[in-house]
């Protein structure tokens, strides 16, 4: 069974925000668990980390527990964090502020959509 469409792109679009950084390739596949459940694996190489998601979540959501997972399958494989955060140390974690997933600072308020490192990457 082929993945829905909003569930590729949701993984896909938190995925290029990491290669964007990186230049390192990531892997996706996915395995369905039964009604909307789905589980994405994430590889970098030699860590594989599974996603577990509600393809019926809504898309900010969906968009920000793929970035977590991708961002936990590359730390668990490189030993280095992504992305940075500009003007600390630490590592911006993905959440949803408002109806926007975001790439955020924990400690102020400077966030970026998630989606939107590839993006700027580019530019």
């Amino acid at each position: 069974m082929n993945p829905p469409s909003d569930l590729q792109r949701a993984a896909e679009t938190a995925l290029a925000d990491i290669v964007a950084g990186t230049g390192k390739r990531g892997l996706l596949t996915y395995e369905h668990e039964g009604n909307s459940r789905w589980k994405v694996m994430v590889s970098f190489g030699t860590a594989e980390t599974g996603v577990f998601v509600d393809a019926g979540a809504d898309w900010p959501d969906l968009l920000a527990q793929f970035a977590d997972g991708i961002q936990e399958a590359y730390i668990d494989d490189y030993w280095e964090t992504w992305p940075p955060c500009p003007g600390h140390r630490h590592p911006l974690r993905p959440g949803v502020d408002g109806r926007t997933a975001v790439w955020a600072c924990p400690a102020s308020e400077w966030q970026v959509p998630i989606g939107e490192l590839a993006a700027m990457r580019r530019d």
